[in-house]
């Protein structure tokens, strides 16, 4: 129950940040607020392009990162583990496409404390994901984790199945 209220305080706090700030220059990129009906309480969400596969993660300084839902793969889903991998696309302030990047995050159900992960590529390991860190990287790595995980094993609906 405690993680369900998390995702949804979480993405309601995504979106207030990501469509109270820069809402002009959201604007401009022609993205636009999208009603989702699968989020227990109705939400506006940007979209980039009016694609709903593109859902915002981030916005900061004029770059926006969205992660693209059509782009998450399923690696392991049994007792011991939820384990997936999701594309990142990065666009700037006038929508033109930067980059892209794939993020791996993994559940770890064997575990009590620190059981969500991401993996660092140039490290070669699991890093814990502190979904409550204040620093700004690790808020945007904390909101593609729960949009990815409410993706990838809910069918893009906060309640768990």
């Amino acid at each position: 129950m405690k993680l369900k209220k998390v995702i949804a305080i979480a993405l309601s706090a995504a979106t207030i940040a990501s469509v109270g700030v820069g809402c002009e220059a959201a604007k401009k990129a022609s993205a636009t607020p999208t009603m989702v009906q699968a989020v227990a309480v109705p939400q506006m969400l940007m979209n980039l392009d009016d694609n709903p596969n593109y859902l915002l993660v981030w916005n900061h300084v004029g770059t926006r990162f969205y992660i693209d839902l059509s782009s998450i793969i399923v690696k392991q889903n049994d007792s011991k583990m939820r384990w997936w991998a999701q594309n990142i696309i990065e666009v700037n302030e006038s929508g033109k496409y930067i980059g892209q990047f794939t993020q791996e995050f993994c559940y770890d159900r064997t575990m009590d404390k620190n059981n969500t992960r991401q993996w660092n590529p140039d490290n070669r390991t699991w890093e814990v994901l502190d979904t409550y860190e204040t620093n700004s990287r690790y808020q945007a790595d904390a909101r593609a984790y729960k949009l990815g995980y409410i993706f990838a094993f809910q069918g893009g609906n906060p309640v768990e199945r």
